[in-house]
């Protein structure tokens, strides 16, 4: 037994004919919308003159294919309408929600990124590399305070030479 099959035999069987006539199965959301706009009708027609039980018991006669077609085609129209309303006044919603969500990704990625750069292991080699050229600038300062320069040497050596060579 399909779900159609089974719908028709509860709803014959039970309350409405109508109901079955316009949904075809559990999931039929455009037949629930269409005897919704068949039940809002049907209660219009029975207001409009004092109708008898028994008129009103045989209005779901009046549901011929043609009709349920316009029922569902007026469903799918509704449901159409009220969809393209409920996007535009959430579109901003969802623009915001995925800009913030593009934010966070790209957040996230610089931070890891940072974290990554800023570990333990990167910090102690970067700072073992300031430290090794901090010792070689100052090795070269000392050498260069406490060695005279070569031209103090030359001069030195000049006058000796001379001094020596007067003697």
């Amino acid at each position: 037994m399909n779900e159609s099959e089974d719908l028709d035999d509860r709803w014959i069987n039970g309350t409405s004919r109508s109901f079955a006539k316009l949904v075809k199965n559990k999931d039929d959301f455009t037949g629930l919308v269409a005897y919704s706009l068949y039940r809002m009708q049907k209660e219009e027609w029975a207001r409009e003159k004092d109708r008898t039980d028994e008129e009103v018991a045989r209005y779901p006669d009046y549901l011929t294919p043609s009709v349920v077609e316009h029922l569902r085609e007026s469903a799918d129209q509704n449901i159409g309408e009220n969809l393209a309303y409920l996007i535009e006044i959430e579109t901003p919603s969802i623009e915001e929600s995925a800009r913030s969500e593009h934010i966070e990704e790209v957040a996230a990625r610089i931070k890891s990124h940072i974290d990554e750069k800023t570990n333990l292991k990167h910090t102690i080699a970067a700072n073992v590399i300031a430290w090794l050229v901090t010792i070689g600038i100052t090795a070269i300062a000392l050498i260069g305070l406490v060695i005279p320069n070569l031209a103090e040497i030359i001069a030195n050596e000049v006058v000796e030479t001379t001094v020596q060579g007067r003697q």
